[in-house]
């Protein structure tokens, strides 16, 4: 469902589906970077974790592609940086 939870009004950042997906989730998969750092630079949670146990960086991580210029390893960085600093 790409581009489903940036149609949702302002405020809906703790939207989350019946599996627990958030739109930080849904951009890890697609490696959208711009729109995750935008919905991080608002609020969007990090660390919240799908039915299956997830975090947004599993998600990216799982669809990284492994090659040099895939985007995913862009998105795992900053993803990395955004648990980083919830960390106690």
């Amino acid at each position: 469902m790409p581009g489903f939870f940036i149609l949702f009004p302002a405020g809906s950042l703790a939207h989350r589906t019946s599996s627990n997906w958030t739109a930080l989730h849904s951009m890890g998969s697609e490696s959208n970077v711009e729109r995750a750092r935008l919905l991080l630079k608002h609020g969007a949670h990090a660390d919240v974790r799908t039915v299956g146990g997830l975090t947004p960086l599993d998600i990216a991580r799982k669809a990284q592609k492994g090659h040099p210029d895939d985007p995913a390893a862009e998105m795992i960085r900053l993803l990395e940086a955004a648990e980083r600093k919830l960390a106690p």
